[in-house]
């Protein structure tokens, strides 16, 4: 299982990890726009966690409307 840390596919750059229990983790981070986001992932036990695509773990954006609540 990827630290939440190292998953940073190359259109959203992990700034910080603001939640992560070792099963979900939350992050601001970068999107490929510049803009920042908060994204979310469950980190998955022996396989890289959900999301993830052709294998390889990413993160599911949240709308920009609950950013603000965070």
């Amino acid at each position: 299982m990827p630290k939440p840390e190292e998953v940073n596919p190359r259109n959203f750059k992990v700034e910080s990890v603001v939640y992560n229990d070792g099963d979900f983790s939350i992050a601001w981070g970068e999107w490929e726009d510049g803009e920042l986001h908060l994204a979310m992932r469950w980190n998955g036990d022996e396989s890289p966690g959900y999301p993830k695509t052709f294998g390889h773990p990413v993160w599911f954006l949240l709308p920009q409307d609950l950013t603000i609540p965070f």
